[in-house]
């Protein structure tokens, strides 16, 4: 292993695909998935720091909860101020008036391109699963009013929200990497905005074309969910 120079990429490889099937198939909680991926790396590598040449795996475990544990003590109060703030858009309806508000300034004809600049802003300091839970029903009120379009908000609404949430702080992944990298935050938070740009509107062509090419319609408002 010491010999072959793609050992790393291969390690990698092996990694996350132990990753994906402990989430997709195990159905595993996504942090018992990473640590046991974490640790699988440190097996597979043939050196690791401070490793005395015996117990590997205990040392791979060790370095795998030492490395989290100095990732988590440096993020921590901005993913929980994050959250708060989060919680505090949804409860007050501030999140919802934003939304509306985008509605009303474009139109119902550009309701994708709402439904999108909603999910991209929100997803900054919301994390993904809220704000697909939030603007989910807009999307299904908005496609009765105009139709073979509910597809398309869905998925503007999802390519939004996953581009800053996965690319601008204060979302965890963007947040431990400025922090790793020693990045100023403000800037790596702006520097995130405008590289999801593109790929925003390559959601916008990518969803209009698969809507016209599905036959994907709003589900049916039944009596129960109209009560």
């Amino acid at each position: 292993m010491m010999a072959n120079p793609y050992w790393p990429l291969g390690i990698l490889g092996i990694c996350v695909t132990v990753l994906i099937l402990l989430i997709v198939v195990v159905r595993a909680n996504p942090f018992i998935a990473l640590l046991l991926s974490a640790v699988l790396a440190g097996v597979l590598a043939s050196e690791l720091p401070g490793d005395p040449g015996h117990h590997h795996a205990f040392r791979a475990l060790e370095l795998s909860l030492t490395e989290f544990l100095k990732t988590a003590n440096s993020i921590w109060i901005v993913i929980v101020l994050a959250s708060i703030i989060g919680v505090c858009l949804m409860e007050s309806g501030a999140a919802e008036t934003i939304v509306r508000r985008l509605l009303s300034w474009l139109g119902m004809e550009r309701a994708g391109t709402a439904l999108l600049a909603s999910g991209f802003f929100l997803g900054i300091p919301v994390f993904f699963d809220t704000v697909f839970f939030l603007l989910i029903p807009l999307a299904r009120a908005l496609s009765l009013r105009s139709s073979h379009q509910y597809l398309f908000f869905v998925l503007v609404i999802c390519g939004g929200a996953v581009i800053t949430h996965s690319l601008v702080a204060p979302t965890p992944g963007p947040l431990m990497m400025a922090d790793t990298l020693q990045l100023d935050l403000g800037f790596t938070i702006l520097a995130g905005i405008a590289a999801g740009l593109l790929p925003a509107a390559g959601v916008m062509v990518a969803a209009r074309w698969l809507n016209q090419r599905s036959g994907i319609s709003a589900p049916t408002v039944s009596q129960a969910d109209a009560a």
